[in-house]
């Protein structure tokens, strides 16, 4: 499939059910004391993906270096103070689109900041991962059991692409892109 030079087509990767197994484990340290995560973090430049690990930072008056949020937290609980970002992504629930990681790749690069996403974050935590730097500290919340923080070498990189290798490549239905808020 063709989609240089072509805005309006789209690749979404959709996790098989092989992968959406791997995807339910952990792949970092486990924590359910917010303390301790932000402890843990210290002196790492930091990357929180869902809204009630950024809270957890902001609240103790730690910046993110790079926040990716959807306004809710368990997907329906609305945050609602939290609505706000540089820039505003789509990716849908459940899938990874290409657009959306470029985006991801292109704030880690750069200068960081906050997204938000139309949409869920969750599987942008993937993105986070692949395009970090060694030494940073990705943050995600773990549904009902904590936070998880994975801090980035080669061998967490290389799960995340054989994690990636197991999802199937569709074009999405839709592309709105991103927009600046």
């Amino acid at each position: 499939m063709e989609i240089c030079n072509k805005p309006e087509v789209d690749v979404c990767l959709v996790p098989t059910p092989q992968a959406r197994v791997e995807l339910s484990r952990p792949y970092g340290m486990l924590i359910v004391d917010k303390d301790c995560v932000v402890n843990v973090t210290k002196g790492r430049r930091i990357i929180t993906v869902g809204d009630y690990v950024t809270k957890i930072f902001e609240d103790r008056n730690v910046k993110p270096f790079l926040s990716i949020i959807d306004g809710k937290t368990m997907r329906n609980k609305s945050m609602e103070d939290e609505q706000k970002g540089d820039e505003v992504i789509e990716n849908e629930a459940g899938i990874l689109r290409l657009s959306s990681m470029e985006v991801v790749k292109r704030k880690i690069d750069g200068k960081g900041g906050r997204l938000f996403v139309k949409g869920e974050e969750d599987m942008l935590a993937i993105a986070c991962i692949l395009f970090a730097n060694e030494g940073d500290a990705v943050v995600y919340g773990q549904p009902r059991a904590g936070s998880v923080v994975v801090i980035v070498d080669g061998m967490i990189k290389w799960r995340v692409k054989d994690i990636l290798s197991k999802f199937e490549r569709k074009e999405c239905q839709t592309c709105a892109g991103s927009s600046s808020i």
